[in-house]
Order: C-alpha cells, then sequence, then structure tokens
C-alpha cells in the first residue's frame, strides 16, 4: 500500500501592535505598554499632584489602533468657574459654580412646544474659565398613523403641538343591502400632537330607505312615504274611491319594502250594478247575432235570448227541446251601453251559441262555458 503524505499549510498574519504611554501633567513618563491592535491598555495608578485633584486621563485607551500618548488631567481644587446657561432667546435659566477642570450640568432648560433640546452650544465637560452657553434645539416631530380596521390608511410625521390632518381621500365602507356607510371622522378625535398616535376612522351605519308611493286608479297619487329596509309601508288612512266601483285592496304587496315602490288601488263593480252591465251587453249581443248567448257571470250561468229576454240558467226545469226550459227572466233593462261588446263568438251545441271573454276590460270576472 503506498504511503500518503499531507503538508500543513498555515497563513501567518502579522498582528499590529502599539505603544501607549502614560505621561503626568509635567511630561514624566508614568508607563508605556505595547499593545496589540483591538485591545486596552491599563493605565497606572491614579497619579497624586498636591493641591490638585486626579480627574482621568486626556484620551480614551480602549480598543487602541493606533500609538497613543495620554496625560493625566487635574483640577485645581482653589479654583472655580460660573457657567452661565441661556436659553436660546438669551432668558437665563441658570448659572453654575464649578472647580477648575471639572464637569458643569446645568438646568434643563424648559419645554418648548414643537422643538426638542439637543445640547448646549459649547463643550461643558471640562471648564478651565467663566463661561456662558445657550441652549440649542431642533423640530420635535411624531409619527401618526391613520387606520381603518387595522390596516394603515397613511403614516406621516407631524411636529409637537400640530393637530395631524389625513391628505388621503375620505375612507369608505362596503354598503350591504339593508345599510350603507358614512365616514364621520377619527377615534380619538384628532388632537394636537404630543407623541406618537394612532387614529382609527370611524363610520356611522345609515339604514337604506325607499319611497313608497300609493296612487288611485288614474294614477293619481295619493300618498309617498319613505320607509326603511325591511318595514312596512303604511296604507293611505282614507280609502282611494272611484264612482260606480268598490275598492278592493291594492295591487301588490307592502309589508317588507326592499325597494322603491307604486302601489295602486284597485277597484269593481258592485255585484248588482256588475250584473246589469253584464246582463244589456249580453241582451245586445243575441239580439246582434239572432241567437240565443249562453253565458257565467260571478259562478252564474244565465242565457240571453234573441228576444231580449235574459233567463237565470240556475233555475233549471226538465222538458223538451219545444218546451219551456228556463225560469226567472230577468227584468229588461234599458240602459245603454257607451262600450262595443267584449265577447266572440266560438261554437253552437243544441242550437245555444256560446261566446267567451277575450279581454276582460269591464273587470266582469266572466267567462262563457
Amino acid at each position: 500500500m503506498d504511503n500518503i503524505g499531507f503538508e500543513a499549510n498555515f497563513d501567518y498574519q502579522d498582528i499590529n501592535t502599539y505603544t501607549v504611554i502614560f505621561r503626568d501633567y509635567d511630561r514624566a513618563e508614568l508607563k508605556k505598554e505595547f499593545v496589540e491592535e483591538g485591545y486596552s491598555a491599563t493605565p497606572p495608578a491614579d497619579p497624586v499632584r498636591e493641591g490638585y485633584t486626579f480627574l482621568g486621563w486626556s484620551g480614551d485607551y480602549q480598543y487602541v489602533t493606533q500609538d497613543l500618548t495620554l496625560t493625566a488631567r487635574y483640577g485645581n481644587d482653589n479654583i472655580t468657574y460660573t457657567v452661565t446657561f441661556l436659553d436660546d432667546d438669551g432668558t437665563l435659566i441658570d448659572s453654575e459654580v464649578v472647580l477648575d477642570g471639572r464637569q458643569a450640568y446645568g438646568t434643563y432648560p424648559p419645554h418648548h412646544t414643537g422643538f426638542r433640546f439637543i445640547g448646549w452650544d459649547q463643550d461643558i465637560s471640562e471648564i478651565r474659565s467663566d463661561m456662558t452657553v445657550r441652549a440649542r434645539y431642533e423640530n420635535q416631530y411624531y409619527l401618526i398613523t391613520f387606520c381603518q380596521d387595522g390596516q394603515e390608511l397613511q403614516a406621516c410625521s407631524v411636529q409637537e403641538g400640530q393637530v395631524p390632518r389625513y391628505a388621503g381621500a375620505a375612507p369608505t365602507k362596503e354598503a350591504t343591502d339593508r345599510s350603507h356607510f358614512e365616514f364621520v371622522g377619527w377615534t380619538p378625535e384628532l388632537a394636537a400632537a404630543t407623541g406618537p398616535a394612532y387614529y382609527e376612522a370611524c363610520f356611522n351605519e345609515v339604514i337604506n330607505t325607499f319611497t313608497v308611493i300609493f296612487q288611485n286608479w288614474d294614477h293619481t297619487q295619493l300618498s309617498s312615504q319613505t320607509v326603511s329596509y325591511g318595514d312596512a309601508a303604511q296604507a293611505p288612512a282614507q280609502r282611494p274611491t272611484r264612482e260606480g266601483y268598490k275598492f278592493i285592496g291594492w295591487d301588490c304587496a307592502f309589508a317588507q319594502v326592499y325597494s322603491d315602490l307604486t302601489v295602486t288601488a284597485l277597484f269593481e263593480l258592485p255585484e248588482e250594478e256588475d250584473i246589469v252591465v253584464a246582463v244589456e251587453q249580453m241582451r245586445q249581443d243575441a239580439h246582434a247575432c239572432g241567437e240565443t248567448v249562453k253565458f257565467v257571470h260571478r259562478g252564474k250561468l244565465y242565457i240571453a235570448c234573441p228576444d231580449g229576454k235574459v233567463f237565470d240558467a240556475n233555475k233549471v226545469v226538465t222538458g223538451t227541446r219545444n218546451e219551456k226550459i228556463w225560469e226567472k227572466a230577468l227584468p229588461c233593462q234599458k240602459k245603454a251601453l257607451p262600450l262595443p261588446s267584449i265577447f266572440a263568438k266560438t261554437s253552437f251545441i243544441n242550437s245555444l251559441t256560446y261566446y267567451e271573454s277575450v279581454r276582460n276590460r269591464f273587470h266582469f270576472n266572466s267567462r262563457f262555458v
């Protein structure tokens, strides 16, 4: 078996090393240290200087990336300075007495609506003289979000103190058969911005309404009313009238209304007048054709003869063809009819001519058998 050899290859990289020197106030070297790149130096023990307080080192020695020389910082315990703090318009905010080399803190400036304090116009971390500093501000904005059913419609930044404004088209909500929806604003009610805020679109549900018109037989309007979806319309309190006719109801139902509706009054001739008109019509037809006419009116059978007599055929007496088989002749009505006959001749059975209505224009409710 052949021997197989492996050779390890390593990629060596030089690691940078930096010199960090710590010096006292008089430039005397307190410590020198070699630090690999990215590592931190270790300072010496805090130095002592009579009449002064050690405040720290002049630079940062964490995560070293270059050669550094750091000098000890001291503050004279017998020297103080006055730092005056002014607002951006020159108004005095506060003043502070600070030991030499120490940091001033000052007082947080008053709030200005629409603006945010971002600091002072000079560094106050190490005071070495009397100073006057001014407050600095920038515009304060908040994120305002407009939503509908949890879905974002618009997001915008609004400066503090300003009332947000929705820039889009008015929100809409899908209508149903029963109702539609009207946009009425936002909840909570729009107010000056004091922080981030969410506003939800609000709608009022409006029940759909329909117009129901009641009219007489001649299309004269009797009443008009507005009815909500699914509700009942109310018929006029005064019943419609038509001279010589009897009101029998309306041509369609209106107990539950789901659309605009026109309701028309229905009439029919009273039975006593209806039979008079029907009999006279049959008498004229029988006389015109010279034959006996058999007809049914309101479920009763009648016979109109050419001689002008009309019999109630519901009173039948047995007999032969040559015998009088009909009785109770109706009285002759001398009443002219302005309308033409509405019957058409159809067939002959046992010398009786049968007629049938072709159009029930007179509301006779008649048919012929």
